[in-house]
């Protein structure tokens, strides 16, 4: 979530300072990937009432930041 605000925040030109470089956002798409499983049985906080879990919203976040800032988490 803090990676997702700060990309929309540095998009938009609101960031105080900016850090989300394509080296971080490689090793988050590689985190993700890697804990895929354990992200879709997931059922906490934004995850609570979806079938995927988090993973569902990680993908939801995902299709903004692609569509609205040209950056892809995944």
């Amino acid at each position: 979530m803090v990676c997702w605000n700060q990309i929309r925040n540095e998009k938009r030109h609101e960031a105080p300072f900016k850090f989300i470089n394509q080296e971080l956002i490689e090793k988050l798409k590689e985190t993700l990937l890697k804990h895929e499983k354990e992200l879709r049985v997931c059922k906490e906080w934004q995850g609570w009432n979806e079938d995927n879990g988090l993973w569902q919203e990680i993908t939801r976040i995902n299709n903004i930041a692609t569509k609205n800032y040209g950056v892809s988490i995944l």
